[in-house]
């Protein structure tokens, strides 16, 4: 599976509520930021929380990159726990 983040341009709650409905493993970086483990392509990503597709939510703007597994910085422990847990099956 791959992390892909999912960034948002505007705060939007139901952007927030299918990334939670749709990906069991999700991680809440903030309000406009969202990391999920999946092994869709990130069009697919993007078409189900919204951003395009069939089902687009009205004002959902932003979008979605597949990370390569280098990342660095300074951030919670929560966020480095979620990356190094074991990959969802």
């Amino acid at each position: 599976m791959a992390i892909h983040a999912i960034i948002l341009q505007n705060e939007n709650s139901e952007v927030a509520e299918r990334i939670a409905e749709h990906y069991r493993f999700n991680y809440p970086v903030n309000e406009k930021c969202f990391l999920v483990h999946t092994d869709d392509i990130s069009e697919k990503v993007a078409d189900t929380v919204g951003f395009g597709g069939e089902n687009k939510i009205e004002n959902a703007v932003g979008a979605v990159f597949k990370l390569n597994g280098t990342y660095s910085g300074f951030a919670s422990s929560g966020l480095w726990e979620w990356l190094e847990m074991e990959k969802p099956q």
